[in-house]
C-alpha cells in the first residue's frame, strides 16, 4: 500500500478486491495468493489486532 502511494486503507481495498477478481476470472485460488493474516500494532498503550495480507509475486502484478 505504501509502495504505492496509498494513503488509506479504504481506497487500497478497492485495487484489492479488483485484483482477487482478476486472479479468480484467471483460474486461480483467490486464498492461495492473497493470504489473509493478522497483525499486532501498538496504539498507545493498549495493542491491537488488524487484518493484512501476504502476496505471492503474481497477486503483487495483479495489483500493480
Amino acid at each position: 500500500m505504501a509502495v504505492l502511494e496509498y494513503a488509506e486503507w479504504r481506497n487500497f481495498s478497492k485495487v484489492l478486491d479488483r485484483a482477487k477478481l482478476a486472479c479468480k476470472n484467471s483460474g486461480y485460488e483467490i486464498n492461495d495468493d492473497f493470504v489473509e493474516v493478522n497483525k499486532i500494532v501498538e496504539a498507545g498503550a493498549t495493542s491491537k489486532s488488524i487484518m493484512d495480507y501476504k502476496l505471492t509475486r503474481y497477486a503483487c502484478y495483479l495489483i500493480v
